[in-house]
């Protein structure tokens, strides 16, 4: 259960709105199978099956004051409790392959194949009332049916050997998803459902990324060295597509929103650990890593909260990268200290923003950069067979964006 509470004041209006969220688990199922098969003594291959299938309802109601700005009085009542059924199932399989000789040498090889499938129908009716809640003024209601469907691929192999007195380990992954959301919109007329082209749409999206890695450690005298690179090329294509009603025309004709990305990302990371003295060893790292959107958050459907408010998918959302350096130290194999800072491009941040004059979304947008200084404290107390695990951790975040100049820069 959670609490929505968002108070805005657009134009003349002030929409003061507060919402019970509820998310109920009617059912869910999950299973697991698999086996290995010992083709002799160097080599073994297996293979894995596993899902779940599950019905859950996710329930909203409250009120929103409506509030007529310039005398501040309340001029009506929306009362919005609807809920979403949504079914899922998903299933995943893999098979691998492994080779490994004394020595160290191994081979590992993976193929897995991923399907989900969510089928979506969400109620929402919208009741006006008079300021004092005790007489109905009117309602609109909608329906939105959205089924999805998403297919994951892929295909990786890694392979590890002695070489020059440490560890060298390379590998590749090729993957590939693709994702179908049709959305349905309808109003709901004396009980029926009437189909709404304007607000229903089609959201198809595939991604590809082939990658590959080189990754070499090793151990010195008082301290060990790891180094190592990631390559990425994704390329990825999104389409939303419908019909748009074009007024100089009186027609409605085809609306196309599409994403095309081909990008190329290098991570480098390297690790140095001092362990001359057993009883204080440091520990100093540096990575590189890509969080991309996730593909809802690209979609731009609308899920309505009530018919002021509602939250969409951003097509031009960016993936974030983060770059990290950390120092670390372990005192008598117990006490842990660590101190670290990163770097954030283009960060995840969830926005409300205006839309139609008096309505509000709910997005996903990339803000310029976030810089965060943590430290971060744990010990293990243990007395007899007692023992207490104790952690401290705190952090420094700043951020910075443009949203067009202004007072939109924070």
């Amino acid at each position: 259960e959670s609490i929505f509470k968002l108070y805005r004041e657009q134009g003349d209006t002030i929409f003061d709105q507060n919402q019970r969220i509820v998310s109920r688990n009617k059912y869910g199922h999950n299973y697991k199978a698999g086996a290995d098969f010992f083709i002799n003594k160097k080599s073994t291959i297996g293979f894995i099956v596993n899902g779940n299938v599950s019905d859950n309802v996710v329930e909203t109601e409250g009120p929103m004051q409506i509030i007529y700005q310039p005398t501040n009085t309340v001029d009506r009542l929306l009362i919005a409790s609807g809920d979403n059924d949504s079914k899922s199932s998903n299933v995943n399989a893999n098979i691998n392959y492994r080779y490994a000789v004394t020595g160290g040498t191994e081979l590992n090889i993976d193929a897995d194949y991923g399907k989900f499938s969510i089928r979506s129908n969400q109620f929402q009716p919208n009741d006006y009332y008079n300021a004092g809640g005790n007489i109905k003024l009117y309602s609109n209601v909608y329906r939105m049916i959205s089924p999805t469907d998403i297919d994951i691929v892929s295909v990786k192999t890694d392979y590890e050997r002695n070489f020059y007195k440490g560890k060298l380990g390379i590998g590749a992954k090729i993957g590939y998803v693709k994702t179908d959301n049709d959305f349905k919109r309808y109003d709901v007329i004396s009980g029926n459902d009437v189909y709404d082209k304007d607000k229903s749409n089609r959201f198809k999206y595939t991604e590809n990324i082939n990658a590959g890695y080189i990754n070499y450690n090793r151990a010195f005298k008082g301290f060990m060295l790891q180094v190592g690179v990631r390559v990425e090329n994704t390329i990825s294509d999104g389409r939303s597509t419908g019909l748009q009603y074009d007024n100089t025309t009186s027609t409605y004709k085809n609306f196309d929103s599409s994403i095309h990305r081909n990008y190329v990302d290098v991570f480098p990371s390297a690790a140095l650990t001092f362990n001359k003295n057993p009883m204080s060893q440091f520990g100093l790292t540096f990575s590189r890593r890509i969080d991309r959107p996730a593909y809802q958050d690209l979609n731009p459907f609308e899920f309505k909260l009530d018919e002021y408010t509602f939250q969409r998918g951003n097509t031009l959302l960016r993936p974030q990268y983060t770059n990290i350096i950390s120092l670390t130290n372990t005192y008598k194999y117990k006490l842990t200290t660590s101190l670290s800072y990163s770097h954030v491009n283009d960060v995840f941040a969830q926005l409300v923003d205006t839309a139609d004059k008096s309505k509000s979304f709910i997005t996903r947008k990339n803000l310029a950069k976030r810089d965060v200084v943590a430290l971060n404290i744990s010990y293990p107390f243990m007395y007899k067979t007692y023992m207490m695990f104790t952690n401290f951790s705190g952090n420094y975040s700043s951020y910075k964006a443009d949203f067009g100049g202004g007072s939109r820069i924070i």
